[in-house]
């Protein structure tokens, strides 16, 4: 069993509202034993309701995740909160797609998910996902061409630089 961990970042002041749009919506999803993805949800695409366009930060051992969103709630303090972590069986179909099946759905994502890797929307700096099923979020509507412009908006958010020196240090 696996833990896939939905957290959202909150960026403006007062009262914590999930649904708020411009938050930054992170999951951290397992992708086999040695290895998970942190990923950030760019928005659902419109044409396609339940199907969310996520970037990939880091593709790293689970420990190694731990350790840089350790690092993000010590930056962030209050403002990085989990909202889910559910147990769930991964599988992997290859050539980038995974299915996420969850012994109890949660809260916001409520249902069995896919992740697919979409290599026509990616390039050298960004590798674009989409991510299917039923989950209760607000986001930005994108379709591909707002991908990269809202991505990049999320990821300075996050602080890109930062992301930049975990990179390297892989």
């Amino acid at each position: 069993m696996f833990d896939f961990k939905y957290y959202v970042l909150k960026n403006y002041k007062g009262i914590f509202r999930k649904r708020h749009s411009g938050n930054v919506h992170i999951l951290i999803v397992p992708t086999s034993i040695h290895e998970s993805l942190y990923l950030v949800i760019v928005g659902e695409i419109i044409k396609e309701p339940n199907s969310f366009v996520c970037q990939l930060v880091i593709r790293q051992s689970q420990e190694f995740i731990e350790k840089v969103i350790q690092s993000e709630q010590d930056k962030f303090k209050n403002n990085l909160i989990l909202i889910e972590n559910l147990s769930c069986r991964v599988n992997d179909l290859g050539q980038g797609k995974y299915v996420y099946v969850f012994n109890k759905t949660g809260r916001y994502i409520k249902s069995d998910l896919s992740l697919t890797f979409e290599p026509e929307y990616t390039t050298d700096k960004t590798k674009i996902y989409v991510l299917r099923g039923n989950i209760d979020l607000e986001t930005n509507d994108v379709n591909p061409k707002t991908f990269k412009m809202i991505a990049m908006k999320k990821l300075a958010y996050l602080g890109r630089k930062y992301h930049d020196e975990i990179n390297m240090r892989k």
